[in-house]
């Protein structure tokens, strides 16, 4: 992989040296909002990826988890629920799947901050650009944005009438219809619609029934109104609304010991008779009485007002958001009838309508969030410009959950408030020197209420928490614009509580601490060979103190995720992102990413389950029967030290056709990666490639149609986006499961769209 790497670089070099491209050919220019205001990609002294509406509808980039695609530093983690997916950048992330925990990469999309992860896993539809910036961004976009941030951005309505319609069908079962309109109302009204509708059986099989799971029906709308009643004032309303009904995801036995019981009470010959011959590191296929299900609706509007005072903007934007989940899952991963087997008196508890099941887990969630955000910009191009903000959210969650084996159910409410004040400001010390302060101060309420509906029993708990965050950066542009910097930044996730069954006034009095980092940043930006090579190269390194990790338990026979603060870890690499245009029909993008993230302090660690004490599992005096591991030094998990993306996009011009042809090839690399943060060696995925194909044709006059060809994952090749050890499940013995994520699997389909 090094060495192709290397050798497409010089190849790139050799075509230019050749001086056969044509004098007016360049990469266009691309602008950016990573901090806030419109600038030049290469004048922004931040590590950001900039994915445009060409870029992503190049790469087949359907959703929010094919960015991965595009950019090295971006990767993914799927769990069984909506909630429990999330982003990583440079390693740093947390899969929680607590509804009182955000995640350390924060996603917003038009301006506004999706409070739950399960957010922004959102269809990208009618996309403007996404911007994945790399790195702690909380100076600017607050508390859960320590390690990094996708900005997306929607496009908006438009001066003339113009539209599509568009229509995916592949051959494992999505069908897929979407449709755009915009266009002027009156001269000062304008409106842009965007709607969806997706429905797919699902990429794997129920070998209890037969029937395909993991799939979904989802269907969504958002809305635009845009209203210039003058020169000085700009109003934007956004409404939408989604709903995804889906039985995804359920997981699947990657190995499973075939002489070993389910609970230490049925056999798993009787309890999973199919598994046992199917399982395997290429299995993605379950063997379940209770299929998942999952209900998620998100609605939601905001507001935004820009009003120009002379040079200066002053922009206002408020949010209302409300999201709600509805999962069932089943827990013991078997169609047995497990608590038929439980003698009599254990199943008094038990609704007799429920006894012929097995292990069943029920929530429902719901979210409320609103924002309001106040700034106040300067105009650019004077030796001071700067910016000025306050911003309020308030967010209201609710969550009820309840599993019928040992009977248990609670209700819990978490509030979090936070206000902040925040400035950033741009000297220019020299013409081509300027030097940029930010700072942001943060104050924190939050509270919980915990109900246990089974013993009646209540615990409350609150705190607050307020910090200074700040950033620096300095950066320079050479004679040819190549503009090189240094910064220096501040990142910081607030405290929360980790709200599941084996909660108790011990976790209310003492919420997962807030996770802060220091990181620091050197980076080259620029246009080379006539502006048909753009590179950007960064190095960084990252401190990571008291970071919220995840890991996955076994409590009163129930799959649980516990929160908890690992005491410190760093993450440092170098960063190489570059687009090449080899001829005028010919580009070439690269993203490569080399990242060691490691734990630096965390002694008194878990052990994973059947460590030994050569393995580095020891006794932790003076507790009785109580072992630990010091993971000092360890790799973090779901971290993989090399990625890389590689796109080509071959653009061929047809002057006796009424249409042009295009080919994209997109591949892309990781290294292995250990899913446990305890190290477990069975919940290693080793390092693959994935390679996806399209070929397409677009009309010529007016590019009014288009129809492209497509094969993700060409080579067939499985990988896991989750492993779990859940051999307490079995009294210890050997068991492993894992998710299969859809492009585990080679599938193909036809793209087309029709625009007017």
């Amino acid at each position: 992989m090094k060495k192709t790497t290397v050798m497409t670089a010089i190849l790139a070099l050799a075509v230019f040296n050749s001086g056969t491209l044509a004098e007016d050919m360049v990469i266009e220019e691309v602008v950016v909002t990573a901090q806030k205001r419109e600038q030049r990609l290469q004048d922004v002294p931040v590590a950001v990826t900039a994915l445009t509406a060409e870029t992503i509808e190049t790469s087949g980039i359907r959703e929010t988890a094919d960015l991965t695609r595009a950019s090295a530093s971006l990767t993914y983690g799927r769990g069984p629920t909506p909630n429990s997916a999330a982003f990583r950048v440079r390693g740093i992330g947390t899969n929680v799947i607590s509804v009182g925990l955000e995640s350390s990469v924060a996603a917003v999309i038009d301006g506004v901050a999706q409070a739950q992860p399960g957010q922004a896993l959102t269809n990208l539809l009618d996309i403007d650009q996404v911007e994945v910036l790399r790195g702690p961004q909380s100076t600017l976009f607050g508390k859960n944005a320590s390690a990094g941030l996708l900005n997306i951005i929607t496009k908006s309505p438009t001066e003339e009438f113009e539209g599509y319609i568009g229509t995916t069908l592949t051959d494992d079962g999505e069908q897929r219809l979407s449709a755009v309109l915009s266009g002027p109302i009156t001269q000062a009204f304008g409106y842009r619609v965007a709607a969806y509708s997706r429905n797919y059986d699902g990429w794997a099989e129920n070998l209890f029934t037969g029937e395909r799971i993991n799939g979904s029906d989802e269907e969504g709308v958002r809305a635009k109104l845009a209203w210039q009643s003058s020169d000085a004032l700009d109003v934007l309303f956004t409404g939408h609304h989604y709903k995804d009904e889906n039985n995804c995801c359920s997981l699947s036995h990657r190995e499973l010991d075939s002489s070993t019981r389910l609970l230490g009470i049925a056999p798993v010959t009787e309890t999973n008779p199919r598994t046992i011959t199917r399982q395997g590191e290429g299995n993605g296929d379950s063997e379940i009485d209770i299929e998942p299900e999952s209900l998620a609706v998100d609605s939601g509007a905001n507001l935004r007002i820009t009003w120009s005072l002379g040079d200066f903007d002053l922009t206002s934007i408020s949010s209302y958001n409300d999201w709600e989940n509805d999962t069932r899952s089943d827990l013991d991963f078997s169609p047995d009838p497990l608590l038929l087997r439980l003698p009599s008196f254990l199943l008094r508890d038990i609704p007799v309508s429920e006894r012929s099941s097995g292990l069943v887990s029920n929530s429902k969630t719901d979210s409320k969030f609103i924002t309001q955000e106040l700034r106040l910009s300067s105009p650019v191009g004077t030796r001071f410009d700067y910016m000025l903000g306050l911003y309020y959210a308030s967010a209201d969650t609710t969550q009820r959950a309840e599993r019928n084996f040992t009977p248990a159910a609670y209700l819990a409410e978490s509030d979090t408030e936070s206000k902040a004040f925040f400035g950033q400001v741009t000297w220019r010390l020299l013409e081509t020197t300027q030097l940029t302060l930010g700072a942001r101060y943060n104050d924190e309420q939050i509270s919980v209420n915990f109900s246990d509906l089974q013993t009646g029993e209540r615990y409350l708990g609150q705190d607050s928490e307020d910090r200074w965050l700040g950033k620096l950066s300095l950066q320079h542009f050479l004679n040819n614009g190549t503009m090189i910097f240094a910064s220096a930044a501040n990142g910081y996730k607030g405290q929360g509580y980790d709200i599941s069954q084996s909660f108790n006034q011990r976790t209310a009095d003492n919420p997962v601490g807030a996770e802060s980092s220091r990181s620091f940043e050197v980076g080259i930006k620029g246009m080379m060979f006539d502006r048909r090579l753009q590179l950007d190269l960064v190095g960084f390194y990252t401190e990571y103190e008291d970071y919220q990790a995840q890991n996955t338990e076994v409590i009163d026979d129930e799959v649980v995720l516990v929160v908890t603060n690992v005491g410190q870890l760093e993450t440092k690499g170098i960063e190489i992102d570059a687009n090449v245009l080899i001829g005028r029909d010919l580009r070439l993008t690269s993203s490569i990413a080399r990242i060691e993230a490691n734990i630096q302090d965390y002694p008194n660690a878990d052990c994973y389950r059947n460590q030994t004490l050569l393995q580095g599992c020891l006794p932790l005096a003076p507790g009785p029967n109580r072992f630990a591991q010091d993971l000092s030094g360890k790799p973090l998990n779901n971290s993989p030290d090399w990625k890389v993306t590689l796109g080509v996009q071959y653009f061929r011009p047809h002057e006796s056709l009424p249409f042009d042809s295009f080919v994209n090839i997109n591949y892309q690399w990781q290294d292995e990666v250990n899913f446990d943060l305890k190290q477990n060696p069975g919940a290693i995925q080793n390092g693959y490639g994935i390679l996806n194909l399209s070929a397409g044709i677009l009309e010529n006059s007016s590019g009014r149609y288009q129809m492209t060809l497509f094969v993700n994952n060409v080579f067939n090749q499985d990988y896991a986006a989750a492993i779990i050890d859940l051999s307490a499940l079995y009294l210890g013995d050997t068991a492993y499961m894992q998710l299969l994520p859809r492009n585990a699997r080679r599938y193909s389909g036809l793209r087309f769209r029709y625009s007017f």
